[in-house]
Order: C-alpha cells, then structure tokens, then sequence
C-alpha cells in the first residue's frame, strides 16, 4: 500500500504544480509518472535487504 500511496501522491503533486505553471504538456506529464514511479519504488522496497 506504500508504493501505491506514494507513487500517486506524488504524480498528483507535480501534475498540479506542472498544470499551475502552464507545463502540462505529454513530454512533462511522462516525465513526472516515471519519477512518481521511481519513487514510490524507493518508499516501497526495503533499503537493506
């Protein structure tokens, strides 16, 4: 539920910081799922495994 949590809270962040600024476009959007994605993996997955 962590990486879930985190990777849609976070893409939700920046898509409206992104839509406020007038940067909204497929490139930036693509751009700010991966970084979402990649940071709900780190939240997600245990550091010392």
């Amino acid at each position: 539920m962590t990486y879930s949590m985190v990777r849609l809270g976070s893409y939700e962040r920046m898509k409206g910081w992104l839509r406020s600024n007038g940067h909204a476009s497929t490139g930036t959007l693509l751009l700010s799922s991966m970084v979402a994605g990649g940071l709900g993996g780190i939240a997600g997955n245990p550091a010392g495994e």
